[in-house]
């Protein structure tokens, strides 16, 4: 018995660029500051933009993305600072959208429709500039970077029908009614010293939004919306570890080839 086998070759003019460097645009003009670091590997196959909270500055989490980047494989990292100072206070704390109103109140109802749209346009700009695939663009995002970035890929679904790589949200809430889903993987994770069913109603907009919702409690009281520390990464880091990606030397130099 005899067995034959074809080769078919990748097209090298199509593979994937190996470095990805940010390229300026207009559009990063629009939020307050921004840090990039590529992949410490040389490699770029996975994008993490980190979203800071409400208040707060992008540099500490440019130093927390940094230092995933140990542990996470050929992923470079961007940071965005939110491009309205909160209203109030003095000194550098920054807000997202608009959150409070005339006599210091949160606001109900705030609006991130601008900042979303921005936001669309940088995603834009790293797939159609800088060589990334929307699905190797991975969101964390922190209490209102959380609801931004998940307001951001209801947007994303809805505007330019493909997905994002996957959403981390650390006590986000969506602000919007959505009306389709998306197949984006999201983690959100909360803190409650109750068991709240999956189906709670809590979670509706969480459904809508997305067909691939993953829900992940963490013992506290739900009025407790402090930033993961220690132990409490494991839940991100494993459910990252499904999802980013590791290109071999062969798919860098474009000779994957498929076996019939």
């Amino acid at each position: 018995m005899t067995s034959t086998k074809k080769e078919i070759a990748v097209d090298v003019t199509n593979v994937e660029l190996v470095k990805k460097p940010l390229v300026p645009v207009e559009g990063l003009k629009k939020f307050s500051g921004y840090h990039f670091s590529p992949a410490p590997s040389g490699v770029d196959s996975n994008l993490l933009i980190l979203f800071h909270g409400l208040g707060d500055t992008d540099r500490g989490f440019f130093n927390l993305g940094q230092s995933l980047q140990k542990t996470l494989p050929q992923t470079a990292v961007l940071t965005l600072q939110a491009p309205l100072r909160v209203p109030f206070l003095e000194g550098d704390h920054w807000t997202w959208y608009p959150a409070f109103d005339q006599f210091a109140e949160l606001l109900t109802k705030p609006n991130p429709t601008e900042t979303v749209a921005n936001l669309t346009c940088v995603l834009q700009h790293l797939v159609g500039k800088c060589g990334w695939r929307s699905s190797s663009i991975h969101i964390f995002g922190f209490g209102q970077g959380a609801t931004l970035a998940l307001e951001t890929m209801v947007h994303w679904s809805r505007t330019q029908h493909s997905n994002l790589g996957s959403v981390v949200s650390v006590h986000g809430e969506l602000i919007s009614h959505p009306t389709s889903a998306s197949s984006t993987p999201v983690l959100q994770i909360y803190r409650s010293n109750r068991s709240i069913p999956h189906d709670s109603s809590r979670w509706s907009s969480h459904r809508k939004s997305t067909s691939a919702l993953t829900l992940h409690s963490l013992p506290g009281l739900e009025e407790d919306e402090s930033m993961l520390k220690g132990s409490e990464w494991d839940s991100v880091m494993t459910f990252w570890s499904k999802l980013f990606r590791s290109r071999s030397s062969w798919e860098l130099e474009g000779k994957v080839s498929e076996m019939v």
